[in-house]
């Protein structure tokens, strides 16, 4: 569900590509063909006769958004750049494990929205307090919610302009992030 809703919030038509050497396979979701046809069923996964770009790497996964109509970034690199932080910070496990990803070709890297990791590019912060927990029961097992808060190293960071705080992703961000584990 995270894919094909996430895209189609933005976009009228979702293409995945994916491939490991030689053979590209492929599928889509698209809105105006759905509103169409009333066909309740996805497209087959199938073989790629024609591609919209060029495979770079023996393995890998594209995911292209067609017909974009609900973007709050009306500049592509606006967009890009968003996307980049957005998934950095998603996907920031598996990037430090050596899972690669890119936007455009730009390679990302892991994004910590708390500031607390030293090994990411932009660090310092400290926990503040105790972590908070929180047992969820549920009919599938019991749950947990862990809530951690963050001081950020405001001494450190004043001197920076404004500019250098909103790219950097202190100003201007959440100052809540929801993380699944």
């Amino acid at each position: 569900m995270g894919l094909p809703n996430g895209a189609l919030s933005r976009a009228r038509r979702v293409e995945v590509y994916s491939w490991q050497g030689r053979e590209v396979m492929w599928s889509w979701l698209d809105i105006d063909e759905l509103a169409k046809t009333r066909n309740r069923t996805m497209a087959p996964v199938e073989s790629a006769k024609q591609l919209p770009f060029k495979p770079s790497t023996p393995t890998g996964t594209v995911v292209r958004l067609v017909r974009c109509d609900r973007l709050e970034y009306k500049r592509p690199s606006w967009f890009a750049r968003k996307l980049e932080e957005e998934l950095g910070r998603i996907y920031r496990y598996f990037l430090e494990a050596g899972v690669k990803l890119s936007v455009n070709g730009h390679a990302l890297t892991p994004v910590d929205p708390m500031f607390l990791q030293p090994q990411y590019r932009l660090h310092g912060a400290r926990q503040f307090g105790d972590v908070l927990r929180y047992r969820i029961p549920t009919d599938h097992g019991d749950g947990e919610i862990l809530i951690r808060f963050a001081e950020l190293p405001i001494d450190r960071w004043h001197k920076l302009s404004s500019d250098e705080k909103r790219d950097l992703g202190i100003t201007n961000a959440p100052s809540v992030s929801v993380l699944r584990a």
